[in-house]
């Protein structure tokens, strides 16, 4: 059957290909062919699916040797036979050194057969040689991989021992580097006690071709180590003959067998010394083997009971298995003969037991009887029964840990902490007084079940039980709280009977902050256990609201300063005191829990104070407020310079306004704060509460803090308000007099009368129709009216001269600029309006005076007033000349545009002018 194949003929001759095809054919081959016969098609046909390449050495613009470097450089093995009607024997040679799988000549085609298939069977032998090599390859990276990653030493060395390679694991096991290893001898990392053992290994490796056994070895860190070392001779092949070897790190494992080995000999003797008895019975039921030291405890002795019936010694014997059921012996021994094996527990004289009771068998596997261990557990026993009650107490601690944990406040945490209390010890009844240092009284926090029939009169330390145990720092314990000898007698008809507990006191470190009731009905009175469990229980409250305190506390003044923070930002960042006002009784209300809060301002010259801000009123009543100093409760705090407070509706009725107002919000509590600065009073900060207010010292103290700021924000703003004032008057009285200067320059100049005024104004309004902000048109307005301030060093015989100028004339009235800048300079007030007066003659091709400024360099302004100014001075008439028509002067600033006129600024007159 022919052979397929995939041909490339690289051939310009048709007919020639056609030969080619008719001897493949003949050949014995199927050929699948392409003809090309240029380089592009060439190239483009190249593809690694090709069998072989047939190829005409000489072609029109292109030859086989080239084709041949072409086909090198793809990197493609396939065979190429050149065929030709004529080579040299030197081009031969080159095309075979360039890959050529053979060469024919065309007058010889019946070789081209035998050529092609000789070919293929290079190619084919070529493939078979690479896929060696890569399995090789694989093989060899495989076995490099086992090696480097193996866990054992793997290594070789010489007869002598000297280490030749070693893996990586060698030198985690040795500690020695690799470079160490290579230069050192096997017997240089042994035992000194094995090192005398080392020739005869290496007897045996020569001897018998392999050595396998335990040495120990010394790391390089001096640690003794195990190895389970198997080591083969190997020569065949090598010019040398080595030792290859691997070596296993069995320390562990040995030390664990030694271990064991000794775990063993310990249990023995500790079975020989406990309390543990081991029986064993036929299939009868009689004891053929009974002895251990827990028979003593029962009133027997090992071996005393071989031969009697287990039925006789446990039969009516009552056992209690792991599920709570009763059972008898006589029903374990049954059990035990059918196969099971029972664990049982019972109690003789007091000696609790823990049995397992199994069947003994022979060895065929049948039951020959029955075989027990009883271990004495007693004190296992009072063991689980004192860790169960710890566990309950423990259980308890954490509960209430857990539950402290998640509070954030004291109205939080107590609840919890009682409530865990009375639970941790099964009862509904308690209570938790605090202290409060202000008023110096034990008052009720959390009450439970009847502690919420008792009266909220408060206590003081040293009264009652509570107070008593407050003051002793003592824990008490009565038997019935209601005919207590400490108990109040106004509480004792809302104690019931039969109700007795104990009260502890709560600490923060040694300081006493509360006291804890705790109460449990008469039949069941609370154990020392119990008392000891409360004890750290209210030990752990105390703990936790200390640092509930403390982060309330915290809280209290972040929040305080944050306050003060943006109220110092709003007294720096605005001068007006509405604001400030507005943002400081924000804080008032908001810092300080009051419902409303209020400002008054103290009139200095009618000794009067009057409404300022406020906030939370529910009524304009506030609003309406006129109080002289001295009077009502505002105006007391002026006079005396203190705080001031009202607490019921009887001290409010001196004042009609109070009480109006005290009544219509319904209020229950005012203080007011005179506002201090500077040592004088500005007015008086109020603050009310519709509720009762009982403050601490820290809160008084942030209601005089924010006093003092608002006393700091109405004495600035009073300060701003007088400095606008004195600034306003200043700049008037400046404005006035630039104006007084002007006019007496119109007054000298009798032919420009009305000439300044006219220009300022159509200056101002063409800046700032071109963008000036009304700051700059400011300094604009003032550099106009004093745009010729300059002619003031001008002597009347020039400037009053009713003919032409001469030239020296004219020089001296050139400098009427410089005068101007000489003059208003050093005024640093008028610095800013310079520009005008000095650069207004100034022209944009540069031909002005006085500096011959050009272009860009003449500021803005100087430009703009240049085009105003000989607008003016050519539309107004004159002694010498009559105003020119308006549309001969536009004329005139459009042709100098770009000469006299900076060309923007014409641009925008014109502009402003044809909007009249």
């Amino acid at each position: 059957m022919p052979v397929h194949l995939r041909v490339l003929i690289l051939e310009d001759n048709p007919a020639d290909t056609e030969l080619f095809v008719h001897e493949l054919r003949r050949g014995g081959f199927e050929p699948e062919w392409q003809r090309v016969e240029t380089e592009e098609a060439y190239r483009s046909a190249l593809n690694p699916t090709l069998d072989i390449i047939l190829s005409d050495y000489r072609l029109p613009q292109f030859d086989g040797l080239h084709a041949l470097q072409i086909l090198r450089a793809s990197g493609f093995d396939i065979p190429s036979i050149l065929v030709s009607g004529t080579i040299g024997e030197d081009a031969a040679v080159e095309c075979i050194k360039q890959g050529a799988a053979d060469y024919l000549l065309k007058d010889r085609l019946g070789r081209l057969g035998p050529a092609v298939k000789n070919a293929l069977e290079q190619k084919r032998l070529r493939d078979e040689q690479r896929h060696a090599a890569e399995v090789l390859r694989e093989s060899e990276e495989r076995y490099r991989d086992l090696v480097q990653h193996s866990h054992d030493l793997i290594c070789i060395h010489d007869l002598t021992g000297n280490i030749l390679s070693a893996n990586p694991a060698a030198t985690r096991i040795t500690g020695y580097a690799e470079n160490e290893l290579l230069g050192m001898n096997l017997q240089d990392i042994l035992a000194s006690e094995f090192r005398d053992r080392f020739a005869g290994y290496l007897a045996e490796i020569q001897a018998t071709g392999s050595a396998s056994g335990l040495m120990f070895v010394d790391t390089k860190h001096g640690e003794r180590r195990i190895w389970e070392y198997n080591n083969t001779l190997r020569s065949q092949g090598l010019a040398v003959p080595v030792v290859r070897g691997t070596a296993s790190d069995i320390t562990e494992r040995k030390r664990a067998e030694m271990t064991l080995h000794e775990t063993a000999s310990q249990l023995r003797a500790v079975l020989n010394s406990i309390a543990i008895t081991i029986f064993a019975t036929d299939i009868n039921g009689i004891f053929t083997l009974s002895e251990g030291k827990g028979l003593e405890q029962v009133g027997l002795k090992p071996g005393e009971n071989v031969g009697t019936s287990a039925l006789e010694l446990y039969g009516a014997m009552p056992f209690v298995e792991r599920t709570g059921k009763t059972i008898t012996g006589e029903e374990i021994i049954r059990r035990a003969l059918a196969g099971e094996i029972v664990t049982a527990l019972n109690e003789l004289h007091g000696v609790h037991f823990e049995n397992h009771i199994g069947p003994l068998r022979d060895t065929n596997g049948r039951v020959a009887g029955i075989v027990g261990v009883a271990a004495d557990i007693t004190a296992r026993k009072q063991a689980e029964e004192q860790l169960r009650r710890r566990l309950v107490e423990l259980e308890a601690l954490h509960t209430i840990s857990a539950a402290l944990r998640t509070a954030q406040t004291l109205g939080e945490a107590l609840p919890i902490l009682l409530d865990e209390t009375l639970a941790a010890l099964e009862t509904d009844a308690g209570a938790i007084w605090l202290y409060h240092p202000d008023s110096g009284e034990l008052r009720a926090a959390v009450e439970r079940d009847w502690f919420r029939q008792l009266g909220k009169t408060p206590m003081k330390p040293g009264v009652g039980i509570a107070g008593t145990v407050f003051a002793g720092g003592q824990s008490y314990l009565t038997a019935e709280f209601r005919g207590d000898p400490l108990a109040r007698a106004s509480t004792r008809e809302q104690v019931p009977a039969g109700w007795g507990g104990a009260c502890l006191p709560i600490r923060t470190g040694a300081t006493p902050v509360g006291v804890m009731f705790v109460s449990m009905p008469t039949a069941r009175p609370i154990t020392p256990e119990q008392l000891k469990l409360l004890e750290s229980l209210t030990e752990m409250g105390g703990a936790a609201l200390h640092r509930m305190r403390l982060h309330e506390e915290t809280v209290r003044q972040l929040s305080q300063l944050q306050a003060l923070h943006d109220i110092d930002l709003a007294i720096s960042g605005s001068m007006d005191l509405r604001v400030t006002l507005s943002i400081l009784l924000e804080h008032v209300t908001a810092r300080l829990g009051v419902d409303c809060a209020a400002v008054l301002l103290l009139d200095p010259y009618t000794q009067t104070l009057t409404y300022a801000d406020g906030r939370g009123f529910r009524t304009r009543q506030a609003q309406t407020a006129r109080i002289r100093v001295g009077e009502d409760f505002a105006g007391r705090a002026v006079l005396e310079r203190r705080m001031v407070r009202a607490t019921d509706a009887a001290t409010v009725q001196a004042s009609s306004h109070f009480a109006t107002l005290w009544q219509q919000e319904g209020l229950a509590a005012y203080y007011g704060v005179p506002l201090i600065a500077k040592g004088q009073v500005k007015g008086v900060l109020e603050v009310f509460h519709r509720a009762p207010l009982d403050p601490d010292p820290p809160w008084l103290e942030f209601l005089d803090t924010l006093a003092g700021q608002a006393a700091i924000a109405v004495d600035n703003s009073q300060l701003f308000e007088g400095l606008q004032r004195s600034n306003l008057n200043l700049s008037l009285a400046y404005d006035a007099t630039i104006e007084g200067w002007s006019r007496a320059l119109d007054l000298r100049d009798k032919e420009t009368e009305g000439h300044t005024q006219r220009v300022t104004t159509l200056t101002l309004h063409l800046a700032r129709a071109m963008g000036f902000s009304d700051s700059e048109l400011v300094q604009v307005r003032r550099g106009a009216l004093l745009h010729d301030i300059g002619k003031m060093g001008v002597p009347d015989n020039i400037l009053l001269k009713p003919g032409p100028l001469s030239e020296p004339e004219w020089e001296l009235m050139r400098k009427h600029p410089v005068y101007a800048y000489e003059m208003l300079a050093p005024i640093a007030y008028l610095q800013p309006a310079l520009d005008i007066p000095y650069c207004h003659h100034e022209k944009w091709d540069g031909t002005g005076y006085p500096r011959g400024l050009k272009g860009e360099q003449i500021p803005l302004v100087a430009r703009i007033f240049a085009v105003v100014d000989v607008w003016d001075a050519l539309c107004s008439d004159r002694p010498y000349r009559q105003g020119w028509p308006e549309a001969k002067v536009i004329a005139h600033i459009r042709a100098q545009a770009g000469q006299h006129f900076d060309p923007r600024a014409v641009e925008a007159f014109l502009a402003e002018i044809g909007k009249g």
